[in-house]
């Protein structure tokens, strides 16, 4: 799960593709104000996301993925059964 919602994820890569917003919004078949609004919030949501990498001393998403290690598990202990005496 992302911090983009999908119509902002794909507003973001047609503007990178150097869409108009205009072009965006008839693609997406949305009203332009609302891919305007769309785009607003997702550099919101991104510059927040890169200043808090920031604050964190983490250069780069990279950075998580490569100190992401699977850990080993211990295996979960054997449930103890009593029987049923009636």
């Amino acid at each position: 799960m992302g911090i983009l919602t999908s119509l902002q994820r794909k507003v973001v890569l047609l503007r990178r593709e150097g869409k108009s917003g205009y072009e965006v919004a008839r693609i997406l078949g949305v009203d332009p104000p609302a891919a305007y609004r769309a785009e607003k919030t997702a550099r919101k949501k991104l510059r927040a996301a890169a200043e808090d990498f920031k604050d964190l001393g983490i250069s780069s998403p990279e950075d998580i993925l490569a100190r992401e290690r699977p850990t080993e598990r211990e295996p979960a202990p054997t449930p103890a059964y009593r029987s049923r005496v009636g």
